[in-house]
């Protein structure tokens, strides 16, 4: 029997929002499975200190970035992103035979998910060049943190294909409870797990500690980082 491990990604914006944060940062190392797909629990942090505002900046494809990392004639050539390093891997997001990582790139900037012509097969982290020299800029406005986790969400939703997500809510105040179940990418859930997302709102209260994290984590059989 096949049995799917499940993931849990601690989404501690308190922690790792520093001075500059950026909506769509966000990095997902995926488990590779037998045709099973990964169960992804997030827990996202609502307690008071997400009302705290930061610095960000917002990706926009209709931008062209200032050059960092790559030449802005590069914008639209797409890189295979394995830990810290790029490799070229189509010279436009056209050449990109999954259709729904094209429609990622082009809106977002990034994908992750399966790259053949039916969006299956080994797992991948795509970026844009535009994208590359988006999160090389710089923050340009100030924003609640909890509004920045929301977008990060909406976005990361939008941009990865072949895991089940579902997402659970904690503050020591109110303790933990479960946002949304489980679900496959497909049909209407996507778009009911973005919905689910952004219903999440402040309890201002102390944030969870991480004892009842690591109690949660081995409960549901899951990898605590």
């Amino acid at each position: 029997m096949k049995v799917a491990k499940t993931l849990i990604i601690f989404l501690l914006f308190f922690v790792f929002l520093s001075d500059s944060s950026f909506a769509h940062d966000t990095d997902l190392y995926i488990a590779s499975g037998q045709g099973v797909e990964p169960n992804i629990l997030i827990m996202f942090d609502n307690s008071g200190s997400m009302d705290e505002y930061v610095s960000t900046r917002y990706y926009s494809n209709a931008v062209t970035y200032d050059p960092g990392p790559v030449p802005t004639a590069n914008r639209d050539t797409v890189y295979r992103r394995q830990g810290g390093n790029f490799n070229f891997f189509a010279d436009s997001i056209a050449s990109v035979a999954c259709s729904w990582a094209r429609t990622a790139l082009t809106n977002t900037g990034h994908y992750t998910g399966g790259t053949n012509s039916s969006c299956g097969g080994n797992s991948r982290t795509l970026w844009t060049g535009n994208y590359r020299n988006y999160i090389a800029s710089g923050g340009d406005r100030s924003e609640r943190k909890i509004d920045i986790a929301k977008t990060v969400m909406t976005d990361f939703l939008s941009a990865i294909n072949g895991v089940r997500i579902g997402a659970m809510i904690f503050n020591t105040d109110h303790g933990g409870r479960l946002q949304t179940t489980i679900k496959s990418l497909t049909g209407t859930d996507r778009d009911h797990l973005i919905t689910d997302f952004n219903a999440i709102n402040l309890k201002h209260g102390p944030r969870w500690p991480r004892r009842c994290m690591r109690q949660d984590s081995t409960l549901r059989g899951g990898q605590f980082f």
